[in-house]
């Protein structure tokens, strides 16, 4: 690990033993959400995962300010005061809660989040919330994100609602970015943030709502975004005329821009028509695109964001490039599985590549592509068995694992486990347990046991009963297999993170203990631990979510450091988000062979 990584975590630990050690007097501030710039479509707003955001809470009454103006007169008919002619009334500025979010109730970690954190401490560690692949830390991130809340204590350096949709779109959560967004007061949305609104409008495929912004913000309208913005516009309204005006004059005040002509031409509806190669990828252009479905430049598929992918892989479009650019999208959840399917079954495969691919394994992106259209185009339920079983040979550790298997889990749900599908049995349960289906999993993890038999199938039980006790098999037998992962912890680092999983088990009392300590790879800043632990016990959750993501790192917790892991677990249970906690260990606990 570089010592960049090192300071990094040590400037962590610095920043929350000062922020345990002051505690900032809370600001006072609207409790309820800024009123809404404009009101959503029924619908719009829904979340990338299918969790709608609970809608915002109204905007309070204006506040009087203390010795300013009487009140008019009540009911009583008694005259309100005259103010003082010498003093000139000046009224309060309206005070903002934006730690508001989309997300309330159930659906959030709470609107107590920030209870008990300096401000100062969660701007610091917002930006620093790890990418990674992990599906259920990314989902965790994104709950912390957009939760409504109370804002943190203290006063702020930062706009907290542009902060924490600023990590929303580097995360690729472009729809929940806008939402958030949203939120701005009117007041506050000058001429560059409306313009990032927009953009991400546009990442979100909310057409109609960037182009109300651009028609009622006039700093909008007068940013060269918003002038390129109300050109598709007017033609989204069926205005030809008005936006090839438009489009003039924007030609007379600056240089050519060939791409904005291109993908004007084809939004229009022209033919034969392809953008520049060397084009930047914009969301505006994207949007040009999907309003005449061209075609974009084959250079996108490599340049382009996360908050890009989803609206680019909607376009037409077929290669390995392509293909590629799908694989990334399902590896950080931000494309359901058959848009993974489409991009392989749209990558030309020679029939005779077709036929060889029950022998081939998954190593590339052209065998993955082959066995997937292979397994699409079998008929006989035991060959797509076969099929399925190789495309699920990806390394433990691969981040495209999880979304091969969701890939491929409507199939495997169907399938009926059989005593000549044995062989299957564990690597379908795997399978199933990263599509987050325990409960069909679980038929698999009972084929696998009545053939223990098997020497291969028998290697296999301790991590099925490691992966079926993490989701909630109680049968004690069967436990004590999966806890052997701490009586008898595998020194390497994989046996080491299972073992830390395993740790979090229910105790069995009559089980021997660990035969030796938990290996330490000596990269965990023990700090971080110390400031972890503080929070979790002060159940300051929203901290506690920060420094545990941040413990897991960028790798995700399936290659965190194992010490990591086990802090990071426990914290999570100890602040109440046990089926967080449960997600992100049978992620590590497959990531690390079980």
């Amino acid at each position: 690990m570089s010592g960049c990584r090192a300071d990094r975590l040590a400037r962590f630990a610095f920043g929350a033993a000062l922020a345990l050690t002051l505690h900032a007097v809370p600001a006072g501030a609207q409790t309820g959400a800024p009123t809404p710039l404009f009101p959503p479509p029924a619908g719009a707003g829904a979340s990338p995962i299918g969790q709608p955001p609970a809608a915002a809470q109204p905007a309070p009454a204006p506040l009087t300010e203390p010795g300013g103006p009487a009140a008019p007169a009540g009911a009583s008919g008694t005259p309100a005061a005259p103010a003082s002619p010498s003093v000139e009334a000046a009224p309060l500025p309206e005070l903002v809660n934006d730690a508001v979010g989309t997300l309330e109730g159930s659906a959030s970690l709470g609107s107590d989040l920030w209870r008990g954190t300096s401000r100062s401490l969660a701007e610091a560690l917002i930006p620093q919330i790890p990418g990674a692949e992990s599906a259920p830390a990314r989902a965790l991130a994104r709950r912390l994100l957009l939760t409504s809340a109370q804002p943190p204590d203290g006063a702020g350096t930062t706009d907290f609602i542009g902060l924490r949709a600023e990590r929303l779109m580097a995360l690729g959560y472009a729809a929940d970015a806008a939402g958030l967004m949203a939120l701005w007061p009117a007041a506050k949305l000058d001429g560059p943030r409306a313009a990032q609104l927009a953009d991400a409008l546009l990442l979100a495929g909310e057409l109609d709502r960037a182009c109300a912004l651009v028609g009622q913000n006039a700093a909008l309208a007068a940013e060269p975004a918003g002038a390129r913005l109300q050109i598709l516009c007017a033609l989204h309204a069926g205005d030809r005329d008005r936006a090839y005006f438009l489009y003039d004059l924007l030609r007379e005040q600056g240089p050519e821009d060939p791409a904005l002509s291109a993908a004007l031409t084809i939004a229009d509806g022209g033919t034969g028509i392809a953008l520049p190669k060397d084009a930047p990828l914009t969301p505006l252009l994207l949007a040009l695109l999907a309003k005449g479905n061209g075609a974009p430049p084959e250079g996108w598929y490599r340049s382009a964001e996360a908050a890009h992918l989803p609206r680019l892989l909607a376009l037409p479009g077929t290669g390995e490039a392509r293909a590629a650019a799908a694989e990334r999208a399902a590896r950080l959840g931000l494309i359901e599985p058959g848009a993974l399917g489409a991009a392989y079954q749209a990558v030309e495969i020679p029939a005779k590549e077709l036929q060889a691919a029950t022998a081939s394994t998954p190593e590339t992106l052209r065998k993955r592509a082959a066995l997937y259209q292979a397994s699409q185009q079998a008929t006989d339920p035991a060959l797509r068995a076969r099929l399925a079983h190789q495309a699920l040979k990806l390394a433990p550790a691969d981040g495209l694992r999880p979304a091969v298997a969701r890939l491929h889990a409507p199939f495997l749900r169907s399938l009926s486990p059989s005593a000549d599908l044995a062989g299957y049995a564990p690597a379908f349960a795997r399978a199933l347990f990263l599509a987050g289906a325990p409960e069909a999993a679980m038929r698999w993890v009972a084929l696998a046991r009545a053939n223990a038999a098997d020497p291969g199938i028998a290697a296999a039980l301790p991590g099925l009963a490691l992966l079926a006790a993490l989701n909630g098999e109680a049968e004690p037998a069967w436990n004590r297999a999966a806890r052997r992962f701490v009586e008898q912890p595998i020194a390497t680092p994989e046996g080491a993170r299972l073992a830390a999983i395993a740790r979090q088990l229910p105790a069995d009392t009559g089980a021997a203990g660990p035969q030796t300590a938990l290996p330490a790879s000596g990269l965990f800043d023990p700090g971080l631990g110390l400031a972890l632990r503080n929070a979790a016990a002060a159940r300051r959750v929203g901290e506690t979510v920060l420094f545990s993501l941040i413990a897991l790192g960028d790798r995700g917790p399936g290659l965190s450091d194992p010490a990591a892991l086990a802090e990071a677990l426990a914290a999570l249970r100890q602040i109440g988000l046990q089926a967080d906690a449960r997600a992100l260990a049978v992620d590590a606990a497959l990531a690390n062979g079980a």
